[in-house]
């Protein structure tokens, strides 16, 4: 992720017994608050922009795969499926994107059961450091 200029590395945690994900920090920023929870877990919508939502009663909003938008239903097709987690994609999650870099073993196990593909590692190269210089004004 690039926040404010910066890259961060992060933890996705995606479980599968549900569908949804956490977003955690996996050090602390230096001269930045703590926050280790960028994203507390939940399930996370393809493309939120264009998701407005309208609650009805009580029990709509208690159910989270069926959410109800204007008139239309949101399933769980509109929400971030393992599908969408490989190396070396970008994942756009609540106006911040982040790149896969990598995976735990299970996830490439996982990945290798079911879809028969294996997960790479990727090495991102180091961005360029910008230098910035100030005159002092004499």
């Amino acid at each position: 992720d690039k926040g404010e200029g910066y890259n961060l590395d992060v933890d996705i945690c995606y479980f599968l017994s549900d569908n949804t994900m956490q977003v955690c920090l996996t050090k602390p920023r230096q001269g930045f608050d703590d926050v280790p929870v960028m994203l507390k877990r939940q399930l996370v919508p393809k493309n939120w922009e264009y998701i407005k939502r309208t609650f009805g009663e009580s029990h709509e909003m208690d159910n989270p795969i069926s959410n109800i938008v204007g008139t239309k239903r949101v399933d769980a097709a509109d929400y971030i499926t393992p599908d969408d987690l490989w190396c070396g994609t970008m994942i756009h999650v609540y106006g911040r994107d982040y790149k896969l870099m990598e995976c735990d073993e299970f996830t490439k196990q996982y990945f290798q059961y079911h879809y028969g593909l294996v997960q790479p590692r990727l090495v991102d190269d180091e961005p360029e450091k910008k230098n910035f210089t100030h005159e002092v004004p004499q």
